[in-house]
């Protein structure tokens, strides 16, 4: 049977139900009449973000800060099974330096683990110039893989190669992804999209699929 056609509309175009209060539906669903209720009120957006078509990869990310006393360096854990207390990607961590190491020779590499595996990537050689000036922000090799946890893992800093510092201290900075957060975004995203391709589809709205 040959598509029918809705009819073809005059100078002022076609008009589907002539009142709100007129029943409409599609494909077999139940017609109803124009929704009027409160969930239809347009989002007022309040957060000062700039508005794009891409979703930002920095969504969800924060840092923790751990302070780090250097002569406290030992091969072995400085940090224990840190609960983060939800889905989470380590993206990157750095030493920034407080008070300055100045006895010379000194040093540490310092790696991250999720449970008791560490990350690939991600190691940080903490040496007496790194420790200094004040300020100072030494960024660790790049974080590769083995860097996602649940909410019930837990994360360590460990350190190895230890020749014992003498002073000297700061804060170790690490740069984490909520990916409860970014899960959440990304699954609306896909839903949005989907609708998006039912519109255009139907020709209600044009573009790609």
């Amino acid at each position: 049977m040959p598509v029918q056609e809705l009819g073809h509309g005059g100078p002022d175009g076609v008009n589907m139900g002539q009142s709100a209060s007129e029943k409409i539906s599609f494909h077999g669903a139940t017609p109803i009449i124009q929704r009027t209720d409160a969930s239809q009120v347009a989002i007022t957006d309040s957060t000062g973000g700039a508005v794009s078509n891409t979703l930002a990869v920095g969504a969800g990310m924060y840092t923790l800060s751990f302070p780090m006393a250097l002569k406290e360096l030992t091969d072995g854990d400085f940090l224990t099974d840190y609960t983060i207390g939800h889905k989470f990607k380590l993206v990157s961590f750095g030493y920034v330096v407080d008070v300055e190491a100045s006895t010379a020779s000194k040093l540490s590499t310092i790696t991250l683990e999720i449970g008791s595996t560490a990350t690939t990537g991600g190691s940080l050689a903490m040496t007496t110039a790194k420790g200094t000036p004040t300020g100072k922000v030494t960024a660790a090799t790049a974080i590769t893989a083995l860097n996602t946890g649940s909410k019930t893992a837990t994360i360590s800093i460990v350190g190895a190669s230890t020749t014992a510092f003498v002073e000297g201290s700061g804060s170790l900075i690490i740069l984490v992804q909520n990916m409860d957060t970014a899960d959440a975004i990304a699954s609306l995203a896909d839903k949005w999209n989907e609708h998006r391709a039912a519109l255009v589809a139907l020709g209600f709205i044009s573009g790609a699929a």
